[in-house]
């Protein structure tokens, strides 16, 4: 595996004034060089979409649960014991370039997963 240098940014969602996700994301400096801190606190998406002109194509994104780190019970307030859906995602854009890697932890009694499926018949 290579390393490539990235821009680490976690925050701590809060939904209904209790912290409920932690996002931590890791984006690539070769495409996007620097990442102001206002973005990070407004949407990352509409700051690469709408002042760097990128793309955003696709993510795919894998769902497991965890035992609670100290660092889901310190930022979560979830107690010792508890568990946490965790978010493992890697977002590219539309030349197939993977730009970002997120993992987002999510306190379980606030987590909800939807999707839609569309079946198509060749």
């Amino acid at each position: 595996m290579t390393e490539a240098p990235v821009t680490a940014i976690k925050r701590v969602r809060v939904i209904d004034g209790e912290p409920a996700i932690i996002d931590k994301d890791y984006i690539l400096k070769s495409i996007i060089p620097k990442v102001p801190k206002q973005a990070a606190e407004d949407s990352l998406y509409a700051y690469f979409e709408n002042q760097l002109g990128l793309t955003i194509g696709y993510a795919t994104k894998e769902i497991t649960m965890a035992p609670a780190t100290d660092e889901d019970r310190e930022h979560l307030a979830i107690s010792k014991g508890a568990y946490v859906a965790v978010v493992r995602s890697v977002t590219s854009l539309t030349d197939a370039r993977a730009f970002q890697y997120t993992e987002s932890r999510h306190r379980a009694d606030r987590f909800s997963f939807r999707d839609f499926a569309r079946r198509t018949k060749k």
